[in-house]
């Protein structure tokens, strides 16, 4: 755990040293004597009228999310962010008291967003689109899933490094804020995986923005001049055509993405990616393997991911 001087991000408060140093000392004490103060931290800190035990799951909670973000964004993160997190998402923190209420919201907005992108991240697509979703089947309107990620984002990482592959990250956000509607949601989901909402967009709508986004993501990475075909794969799901149901929408885009995934490969490698390699008696392929430092760039079908705040 980061100690009170270690470097922190403009997102920290005042409040940074006083709870590192508290967790520094519940470290030591024992899970009785952890309990009884968790259980009267909370209550003074947000009104909360906890149990010892439902105290030290909480404070678990807490310090299992800190490490996640830690992860997430490749920076020290305080805990104060991460006991804002855990408390909003369990509907706990109704009377903060711990911090004001301005500086509460700004906090609610960062653990929902996406550090390295500054696009949402996945809880808050989870959320969204349920919310989302509700609202298509209530007016009778169309709602679109697009899930996305990098073409061959790993080998990217493994060629140029990590720093290169952040910058792609970065700029295919950028590129689907500048793209898309303010009314539309963009989401960071994983690694190198993305998620649209595309408000009253149905299919023909939804692929068309995918493959605008698409051009404007090659023009944008052509300067990079890499030689791995750089681009991103998409697939879209639509209610009410692919289902009414968030867990078959989000499969069903999943399922398309991975087609044009298996479509791409056959492009650069000539041959089926579900044909297993060639064997003396099988027949010839038709167009051999090109080696991927001579492989032009790819314009690859790309996603539309939306940014609303």
């Amino acid at each position: 755990m980061p100690g009170p001087t270690d470097p922190i991000d403009n997102s920290v408060s005042a409040e940074y040293s006083f709870l590192e140093l508290l967790a520094e000392t519940l470290e030591n004490l024992d899970r009785p004597a952890r309990g009884q103060f968790l259980q009267r931290f909370f209550r003074t800190v947000a009104h909360l009228d906890l149990t010892e035990a439902a105290s030290l799951d909480q404070w678990d909670q807490i310090l299992t999310r800190q490490r996640q973000l830690r992860e997430e964004s490749r920076k020290p993160v305080s805990l104060k962010r991460a006991i804002i997190d855990v408390l909003a998402s369990s509907s706990h923190l109704r009377v903060p008291v711990l911090i004001e209420y301005d500086e509460l919201k700004k906090l609610e907005i960062s653990a929902a967003t996406d550090s390295l992108t500054e696009l949402y991240n996945r809880r808050f697509f989870e959320d969204q689109c349920d919310k989302e979703l509700n609202r298509a089947l209530r007016y009778n309107q169309h709602l679109a899933i697009v899930m996305l990620d990098l073409h061959q984002f790993k080998e990217v990482n493994d060629r140029y490094g990590h720093p290169r592959g952040d910058a792609l990250l970065r700029m295919a956000a950028i590129t689907l804020r500048n793209s898309l509607r303010t009314s539309d949601y963009a989401f960071r989901i994983g690694g190198d995986e993305f998620a649209l909402l595309l408000v009253q967009s149905d299919t023909e709508q939804a692929i068309t923005l995918a493959r605008r986004i698409c051009a404007n993501f090659a023009t944008a990475t052509a300067p990079m001049q890499m030689a791995l075909p750089i681009g991103l794969d998409y697939g879209v799901a639509v209610y009410p055509n692919d289902g009414d149901q968030k867990e078959v929408l989000i499969r069903v885009a999943d399922e398309r993405l991975y087609e044009m995934k298996r479509s791409q490969h056959d492009t650069h490698f000539g041959r089926r990616a579900d044909i297993p390699e060639r064997t003396a008696a099988a027949p010839p392929v038709s167009a051999p393997p090109v080696p991927l430092e001579t492989a032009p760039p790819s314009a690859s079908p790309s996603s539309a991911l939306v940014e609303r705040l």
